[in-house]
């Protein structure tokens, strides 16, 4: 089952947005479909 995380507020890099969304998930066994880049710097990633 697929769950979709956003990042609240700015990051300055994907890789930094994408480091505190896999930090909600600790534990969890998933793999990274999708990644959503905002011009505001907001992140959505889909996890699954």
């Amino acid at each position: 089952m697929s769950k979709r995380y956003e990042t609240q507020g700015a990051f300055a890099t994907r890789d930094l947005a994408v480091a505190y969304l896999k930090s909600l998930v600790k534990g969890v066994d998933y793999n990274i479909f999708e990644i959503v880049d905002y011009t505001d710097g907001t992140y959505s990633v889909l996890l699954g």
